[in-house]
C-alpha cells in the first residue's frame, strides 16, 4: 500500500520524527529523575542530619537528654521522618 501511494518518505519521516520525540522525552525523564536524585542525596546530607544534630545539640543544652541518649533519639528522629516522608510521598 506504501509502494502504490509513493508514501514511502511521508511514512519514513513520520517514523523518524517519532523516534525523535521518543528518545527526546526519555532524554527529559533521565535528566529529571537525576536532578530529582540529587536533590534528595544534598537533602539527605545537608539538611537532615544537621537539622537531627541541632536539634539533640539543642536537647542537651536545656537539660532533656543527656550524652548516652543521643544514638537513641537520633534513630527515632531518622525514623519519624522517614516515614513521614514515605507517607507524603504514597499519597502524591
Amino acid at each position: 500500500l506504501i509502494r502504490r501511494g509513493q508514501a514511502g518518505r511521508f511514512a519514513g519521516r513520520r517514523w523518524r520524527e517519532l523516534g525523535d520525540q521518543i528518545e527526546d522525552r526519555g532524554m527529559k525523564l533521565g535528566s529529571i529523575q537525576n536532578l530529582r536524585s540529587f536533590i534528595n542525596q544534598i537533602y539527605s546530607q545537608q539538611v537532615l542530619g544537621p537539622g537531627i544534630e541541632c536539634t539533640l545539640a539543642f536537647l542537651m543544652e536545656v537539660g532533656y537528654i543527656t550524652s548516652s541518649d543521643v544514638w537513641l533519639y537520633t534513630t527515632v528522629l531518622e525514623q519519624a521522618i522517614d516515614t513521614l516522608l514515605t507517607r507524603h510521598r504514597e499519597q502524591a
